[in-house]
């Protein structure tokens, strides 16, 4: 009975019915396509030294910012960057803005110079939205953490100079570089890093250089404005205030030599060996010797042979010769400027002499007057 009343009542304009719920599905599905939809959002990943800095940027630059203590550097995350799924109506998708702030605790790494924090990302209570609110969004965040390599913060002053200097390439044919007298400016900068990587720098000075000069062909002193070289310093480590320091080279004209054959040596004070009952029997009367100095100073237009041989005397006084036999340095004085200087020919260093000494004999004293002892 029950069961013929619910079929009459059903089976009563049918059609209108059926044509009712056709609509009401219709517009169910045209509401559920037209105003509900799904957005995908890539936000990277910021570090920032303060949650007033994250919320200031955040309002023009969506991101995923993270807060940082001051004495923390980030080492590398795992991501650089979050995929955010964001569900709602359409007309919030559109013009949606997403943001986040997360922070990392100061005991993040309890008492370790370096080591791994997990930050979680999925908790939505960190989210800005603008043009949507929040509560009308669901949020699915993929990765849900990330894990980021952290190390502490350390500062040092350090001196820079030749050691922290790459050269390469060769100057003009007839000129030297030298690097010894490499002038980097400024010549003290202040360092921040990772506290292991400040102190191998501290340690060793020279592990902080900068981009390689090229002196390829260069006849004069170059100057260069150059950065940290990437591929020795690593990319935490960086200069407070400043991003680049300028060198200068210097590069010369390599010094002439002019080679000096025979040149006479000049024995003096040979009483001091009568005193002390020697006398000399052979010894060294020339030497070869090579004048090098500045082109412009020892140029044969200016000197010959015979005036540089005016100007040069080696000398040697009989007074140092406390052996019978020695080999021994010979003194050059000269009267050429100071950038130039003597050496021996062919192998440098002071010129030597070689003499040989011996005593001189003595004779027994006569008896004058002929008296018996």
């Amino acid at each position: 009975m029950g069961h013929s009343v619910f079929w009459t009542l059903f089976r009563k304009d049918i059609g209108r019915k059926l044509t009712a719920l056709g609509l009401a599905v219709g517009v169910w599905f045209w509401l559920s396509s037209n105003l509900a939809g799904e957005r995908v959002i890539v936000l990277e990943l910021r570090m920032v030294e303060t949650r007033r800095e994250a919320e200031d940027s955040q309002v023009g630059v969506p991101a995923l910012y993270v807060v940082k203590p001051n004495e923390f550097i980030l080492l590398q995350g795992d991501a650089v960057e979050a995929k955010i799924v964001v569900r709602g109506l359409k007309a919030d998708l559109d013009a949606l803005q997403l943001s986040a702030v997360f922070e990392i605790p100061p005991d993040a790494l309890g008492t370790a110079d370096e080591g791994s924090f997990r930050l979680a990302l999925s908790d939505a209570t960190q989210f800005r939205a603008l043009g949507a609110a929040l509560d009308d969004l669901d949020l699915i965040v993929s990765p849900p953490e990330i894990e980021l390599q952290l190390a502490r913060e350390d500062r040092m002053t350090l001196d820079l100079g030749p050691d922290n200097v790459q050269l390469t390439g060769v100057p003009k044919p007839g000129h030297k570089v030298d690097e010894s007298r490499a002038l980097v400016t400024p010549s003290q900068v202040e360092l921040i890093g990772p506290r292991l990587n400040i102190k191998a720098i501290r340690d060793n000075p020279a592990l902080l250089v900068f981009q390689v000069i090229d002196l390829e062909g260069e006849a004069y002193t170059v100057s260069r404005t150059v950065s940290l070289d990437r591929d020795q310093v690593d990319r935490t480590v960086r200069l407070a205030l400043i991003d680049s320091v300028t060198v200068q080279v210097p590069i010369y004209e390599e010094d002439l030599v002019r080679l000096l054959y025979s040149v006479p040596v000049r024995y003096e004070n040979e009483e001091a060996l009568g005193l002390r009952g020697m006398r000399w029997v052979d010894r060294t009367e020339t030497v070869d010797i090579q004048v090098i100095g500045p082109k412009e100073l020892l140029d044969t237009n200016l000197y010959s042979d015979e005036q540089l041989l005016k100007k040069i005397h080696p000398v040697f006084d009989w007074a140092d010769a406390r052996l019978p036999v020695a080999n021994i340095d010979v003194a050059t004085p000269n009267l050429l400027p100071d950038s130039i200087r003597i050496e021996a020919a062919n192998k440098g260093g002071t010129p030597q002499i070689k003499y040989t000494l011996e005593e001189i004999a003595t004779i027994p004293p006569t008896n004058v007057t002929g008296d018996s002892p």
